[in-house]
């Protein structure tokens, strides 16, 4: 290993992207510029929130990367002293590896609810068969143009010897799953699905979540029902998680946490004060509960306590706190435009950074290469993948 990672090198990697957004939206073409920096979206604050979440995503693949290639071959967060300087806290550096569990579960949040809010506006009324065209155009046209680069990068880079061509086919073939099946190796320099930072089992969930759409339909139509399930599903989640009955059920909370949010947001609920919560002071106190979160709660306390803090940061974001402005910012929205590929390609870009380019590089200069690169990628991605997916599966659709 080169050298220790210091607390500075990670402020200049979350500084990074809005840097790097800001000098790439004076260089771009009109069009582009305008359609990746679009306000689109009724919850203007939820895009800042997801594009957000997906360079909390990288911060903590950074690090674990850096390990993986530079240190011992481990992808875990734990003992993070062996990569950090040892001046760093402990919690302060486990803290920062643990953004990327973070950033997931306000992705999944986002997810719960967006959808819940639909339903609960239109009283639970869908076209379920419409509904899973659109999921489909918006996720798979990237999701399949980054497996293709996934097969191209290890075939250069090698593939590990299998012992029958059938082996080899399969082993190919369960990376078109949206990591729904067991992710087998094919690279021959890293394992598993850890050349895309092993991203792929969060689409999993997500698809597991839409398959569960029409029941939330049903649930949905009435406003007591509405309310009855999202309470009665924290509480079962929460009981079965202390009973250890099913494995990663803990993955269901943000879920609710995202459709509680909607609950308040639709005003099914206690009606929030739209000055209160736009308020600096609620601002402030976003900021400074997420930090006590991120660097503190989580020690000591039960991740079902850390989740329903950060269920409350999600649930006045919803309720359209900005935070300050800034996640209604124009370099805010576009992180989050461009979060779904940033998500899918940073592994990749830091896969072929620290274990094939910059072999001999440094942490800070691998990761902002690597930032870089990914924003770039990810720029061109959003608006010749992305876009024209989402619209032609509004096309279809429409037909």
């Amino acid at each position: 290993m080169n050298d220790f990672i210091h607390f500075y090198d990670l402020l200049a990697i979350i500084l990074s992207p809005f840097l790097f957004i800001a000098i790439l939206n004076l260089l771009l073409p009109k069009s582009i510029k305008e359609n990746v920096s679009k306000d689109e979206n009724k919850y203007t604050s939820i895009d800042g929130l997801r594009g957000i979440s997906a360079i909390f995503v990288f911060i903590s693949h950074s690090l674990l990367s850096w390990r993986y290639f530079f240190v011992d071959g481990g992808w875990i967060n734990n003992t993070p002293l062996l990569i950090f300087d040892k001046n760093l806290n402990e919690q302060i550096a486990i803290g920062f590896l643990s953004l990327g569990g973070l950033g997931v579960s306000f992705f999944f949040m986002i997810t719960g609810f967006l959808f819940f809010d639909q339903l609960l506006r239109n009283k639970g009324k869908i076209n379920i068969i419409k509904f899973f065209i659109k999921r489909f155009f918006r996720i798979a046209p990237l999701y399949y143009f980054v497996i293709a680069l996934v097969f191209i990068t290890v075939f250069l880079t090698g593939i590990p010897e299998f012992p029958t061509l059938k082996k080899e086919i399969q082993a190919f073939l369960s990376w078109t799953t949206f990591g729904l099946s067991n992710i087998k190796t094919i690279s021959a320099l890293i394992p598993t699905s850890l050349v895309v930072a092993g991203v792929l089992w969060t689409l999993a969930i997500e698809w597991k979540f839409y398959a569960c759409v029409p029941i939330l339909s049903i649930f949905t139509r009435t406003k007591l029902t509405a309310i009855l399930f999202v309470f009665c599903g924290i509480a079962i989640t929460i009981v079965l998680f202390n009973l250890g009955k099913i494995k990663d059920i803990r993955l269901f909370l943000p879920f609710f946490f995202g459709m509680l949010a909607s609950l308040f947001v639709n005003n099914y609920l206690i009606p929030l004060k739209s000055g209160i919560i736009k308020s600096p002071i609620t601002s402030l106190f976003i900021l400074v509960f997420f930090l006590f979160a991120v660097f503190k709660l989580q020690f000591g306390y039960s991740g079902l306590i850390f989740q329903s803090a950060l269920g409350l940061i999600f649930i006045l974001i919803a309720s359209n706190n900005s935070v300050f402005g800034l996640l209604k910012s124009k370099i805010f929205i576009t992180l989050g435009k461009l979060s779904y590929s940033f998500y899918l390609i940073h592994g990749l870009v830091l896969f072929l950074i620290n274990g094939v380019i910059m072999k001999s590089g440094n942490f800070l200069l691998n990761s902002l290469v690597s930032m870089l690169i990914t924003l770039l990628i990810s720029i061109f991605t959003y608006y010749f993948i992305e876009r024209i997916g989402i619209n032609f599966g509004h096309k279809i659709t429409k037909n």
